[in-house]
């Protein structure tokens, strides 16, 4: 069973895992929104890196969110007074 303590930490740790992929999502959809009014960042080499840069960004979103759900799952596992 969980201490009140461990329950505070996950609930901090969600709360954290949480603004994390707030700030990243942000930031893709920024991303997308310049894509969609066709801003171009451009490589030395003239490469256009704003695909490459959303790629990447809906990756992290992507590997937060998995994060933050097992995070909430173990939260709420304590909560519910199960071992975490």
């Amino acid at each position: 069973m969980a201490t009140q303590e461990q329950i505070e930490v996950l609930k901090q740790y969600c709360q954290q895992w949480q603004d994390a992929l707030q700030n990243v999502t942000k930031r893709r959809d920024q991303l997308l929104s310049w894509q969609n009014e066709g801003v171009f960042i451009f490589e030395n080499n003239g490469e256009n890196l704003l695909p490459t840069l959303i790629k990447e960004a809906d990756s992290a979103v992507l590997q937060l969110q998995k994060i933050l759900t097992k995070m909430e799952s173990l939260r709420d596992r304590a909560i519910n007074g199960e071992d975490v």
